[in-house]
């Protein structure tokens, strides 16, 4: 989550000026994502563990590579490739997050207060999905489309890599 808003940025720094609509939605959806990050590492404080070592500690390599595709491909290819990671994550947060919630709090043993965070998202998130739609509509350039498309089936696989390389450190089993 730390890398949400300066990805958001850099991708901001990357469309014309003369994008209007897309500037004002990528300004709404990075005040929205500020501060998520803390509240995250709350959840983590009351499941018992060290939020602080897990902001100075060294992410998955399954992170590091979703991340690092991810400014890659805005600053190299088309910084609209963005809004198909957006996709993937917000698709998926809306539809798994109360699932997930629900067979980590059992198998894990944790309260509700441990999940505020991807509970709080599952359905909010689904304003972000509308925000998503009304924007595709705008966008009608097949290369500005393709590069959506592009980068959202790429991040299907390094997203389910990175619930994955979850489920080798924790021991839980993660339906991809």
């Amino acid at each position: 989550m730390k890398h949400t808003v300066p990805l958001i940025e850099t991708v901001r720094s990357h469309i014309p000026r003369n994008r209007h609509a897309i500037l004002d939605v990528l300004s709404d959806y990075s005040l929205e994502k500020i501060g998520h990050e803390k509240w995250i590492l709350q959840d983590i404080k009351n499941a018992g563990y060290d939020a602080d070592s897990v902001c100075s500690g060294v992410p998955a390599a399954a992170t590091e590579e979703l991340l690092a595709y991810a400014y890659d491909y805005v600053v190299r290819e088309n910084p609209l490739g963005f809004f198909g990671m957006v996709y993937v994550i917000e698709r998926t947060g809306t539809g798994l997050a109360a699932l997930a919630v629900e067979k980590l709090m059992v198998s894990l043993d944790l309260p509700k207060k441990c999940f505020s965070y991807l509970l709080s998202h599952g359905s909010s998130d689904t304003d972000d999905v509308d925000m998503f739609k009304m924007l595709m509509t705008q966008i009608t350039d097949p290369s500005e489309q393709e590069a959506i498309i592009h980068v959202a089936k790429r991040m299907y696989s390094l997203y389910g890599a990175i619930f994955e390389s979850i489920a080798q450190k924790t021991g839980f089993e993660v339906q991809v």
